[in-house]
């Protein structure tokens, strides 16, 4: 049984678009009413809501009417895959309210996606195809064949480099057995893959067995994740395979240096990446790892399904949408992949749950009908650095083109933050690539993780007590800290470069860098920043002491609700600084005991936002705070960030000083 609502769902001739919505039950305890009379739809809904969240059927009586409506989408964004629904209440009242007692409301939202089975009459409407084949299969391997061939012979848009120069090392993987190829110039197509290396070292090559390699590698003695790669690029009709841990030495600092710095060509110009998301180390194969959820796509109901203007009727099984069975696999938890994802023109995916395919122009997924017949057309993510093209001159329009591509750097510079990495000392190599790319489209210079020409805006970063380690370059990089998120004061207010310089209280005149190898991209050794501004002592004994946060604290309040920033929205006094300092400390600790009594206070730029703890628009001052090394006169290195209140004239009156901040 259907209620009407649920029959007009299924009607594809009123399917809605990213665009548009259909309207279902005027809110949700409607939708409870209606399962519980017997409606198999309404009943899924609210189940499936309720493996992400427990809701009661009343939860949404204390939101306005127009919040209680239950909306309908048809997705269109960078998670979706298929033809999914995107059900949602409540999230409308969650986003726009301020009051702190709005953090507590829950929200519903289900993903589910529309398959079909290849002979069923709506195969021709519907994209979605139920999966029935292993990822190892014969028909698994057409199928991505299938999109391969769609994207080298149809996709214009899709990034292909003819006739490109093979890597300094390729695994050779034509012959029976599998062996180490040391290229001399040549030129071919190869396959990439992506992996996770695990607690385990997985299968390498040093200098010591850089020959034996080259003899060949037993498919016996190969970890079975590198197995499966074999298999991929063998039945794809490829000949050379490229694998990080096998194709750059191990235990040579400067083949590593170099292999690393190479590693976006490697990249761009593969054909394809293989790209092992569900692995979460290189001997569980990828095979198996991407068949191991596969339960996840079994239908969740299955309903008749219609098209009045086609004439033609069928059956449309819901299985899960791609955000309810996998957020984050363990690849995507780790640093190095964020730039082989970006810059691989090509990508399948083997996920816990089947596989993707993603490139420039569409994505799809092991569901789907080859020829990519669909009800909605979708796009790869349109902030794509390679959609941007590159900036040349100084008007209007090209600061607008930067900021955009700026954005652009620091949402993949937060994310970058979040993931793990084996090797601190490895934070600014395994981002090289990307920043090399922006440097490209921006013409902006790179100076140890930030921008010389975003200097003022890149230096607020905060990341409270979470440990610096000097040795890995300047205190003033984000890259000197185990820092699991980077938050850049201006960006976060709304505030483009431009009108940070307008509201600039701070001048830089010069930044410098000592590079490894000479490097600007690579590992710092030092370096520099030479400004003037406002400062004053931290000492100041006629005003409460800093409100200290922890990164702890902060993590705890953004994971009850992703929406709250509580650097920004500061629960302090007024008159009361809000303090992050860089270094590790007892959260428990007064700031005043923590704070050295020589730190200064200078100021970067004046910002506004909204303050939830005393419910007005507040302006203030960011400013960095600042400790004397004690090897020359008026150099500081940074210890950390602070926002200082406009109250009373606290930021008002301060004398200038030039610095020098190491």
């Amino acid at each position: 049984m259907l209620c009407a609502k649920c029959e007009g769902m299924l009607d594809l001739d009123v399917f809605p678009t990213s665009e548009t919505s259909y309207d279902h039950h005027e809110s949700y305890t409607a939708l409870c009413a209606s399962a519980a009379s017997g409606c198999e739809l309404c009943h899924c809904i609210k189940n499936e809501s309720s493996r992400r969240v427990q809701l009661a059927d009343d939860f949404d009586a204390g939101l306005p009417p127009e919040d209680r409506q239950i909306q309908c989408f048809a997705c269109d964004r960078k998670e979706n895959i298929r033809g999914i629904y995107w059900v949602r209440i409540g999230q409308h009242a969650l986003l726009k309210k301020r009051p702190v007692d709005v953090v507590e409301v829950h929200f519903l939202w289900v993903f589910l996606a529309f398959c079909v089975k290849e002979d069923d009459p709506m195969s021709d409407l519907v994209r979605g195809r139920v999966m029935e084949q292993r990822s190892s299969s014969d028909a698994s391997f057409k199928t991505i064949g299938n999109w391969l061939q769609e994207c080298l012979e149809n996709h214009p848009n899709c990034y292909r480099s003819p006739d490109a120069m093979l890597p300094t090392r390729v695994i050779n993987v034509h012959s029976a057995t599998p062996f180490l190829q040391v290229t001399q110039g040549e030129r071919g197509a190869w396959v990439t893959l992506s992996h996770c290396w695990g607690s385990k070292p997985p299968l390498t090559t040093t200098t010591d067995t850089l020959s034996l390699r080259s003899q060949g590698i037993a498919l016996e003695n190969l970890p079975l994740t590198f197995r499966d790669a074999v298999e991929i690029t063998r039945q794809l009709g490829f000949k050379y395979l490229w694998i990080d841990s096998l194709c750059i030495l191990q235990d040579s600092r400067a083949d590593w240096l170099a292999e690393s710095s190479a590693m976006r060509e490697v990249y761009r110009n593969a054909v394809l990446n293989i790209s092992a998301d569900a692995c979460p180390d290189t001997e569980n194969g990828i095979f198996a790892s991407a068949d191991s959820q596969r339960h996840l796509n079994e239908p969740v109901i299955t309903l008749p399904c219609r098209s009045s203007r086609e004439q033609i009727k069928g059956e449309v099984s819901l299985i899960r949408g791609v955000l309810s069975s996998q957020i984050k696999t363990p690849l995507q938890e780790r640093a190095w992949v964020l730039q082989e994802s970006t810059f691989s023109p090509r990508r399948v995916r083997y996920l816990g749950d089947g596989i993707q395919w993603s490139c420039e122009t569409i994505r799809s997924c092991s569901e789907d009908d080859p020829a990519m017949k669909r009800i909605i057309g979708l796009k790869t993510d349109p902030h794509s650095i390679f959609q941007m093209s590159k900036v040349v001159g100084s008007g209007d329009e090209q600061l607008a083109r930067r900021e955009e591509i700026l954005g652009w750097w620091y949402e993949r510079l937060n994310d970058y933050l979040g993931r793990q990495i084996t090797f601190i000392s490895d934070r600014l190599p395994a981002i090289a690539g990307v920043a090399k790319e922006v440097a490209e489209r921006m013409g902006y210079r790179y100076r140890c993780g930030l921008w010389e020409e975003d200097i003022l805006g890149g230096l607020l970063w905060a990341a409270p007590g979470v440990g610096v380690d000097l040795s890995r370059g300047p205190s003033w990089s984000w890259a000197i800290v185990d820092c699991k998120e980077f938050v850049r004061g201006h960006t976060r207010d709304g505030i483009s470069s431009a009108q940070l310089l307008e509201d600039a209280r701070a001048k830089v005149f010069d930044v410098q860098v000592k590079n490894i190898n000479n490097d600007p991209f690579g590992q710092a050794e030092s370096g520099q920043v030479t400004i003037e501004g406002p400062w004053r002592s931290v000492v100041w004994p006629d005003k409460p002491p800093p409100f200290l946060e922890t990164y702890k604290k902060r993590r705890h309040i953004l994971e009850r609700h992703r929406f709250i920033d509580v650097y920004r929205y500061r629960f302090t006094e007024p008159s009361q600084i809000a303090l992050a300092l860089d270094q590790r400390f007892d959260g428990a600790a007064i700031a005043a005991d923590i704070l050295p009594q020589d730190a200064i206070y200078l100021q970067i730029n004046r910002f506004g936002n909204y303050d939830l703890h005393r419910r007005a628009d507040v302006r203030g001052i960011h400013a960095l705070v600042l400790q004397p090394t004690g090897n020359a006169e008026n150099e500081f290195r940074r210890i950390g960030m602070a926002q200082i209140p406009e109250d009373e004239g606290m930021a008002d009156d301060w004398p200038s000083r030039i610095v020098v901040i190491v």
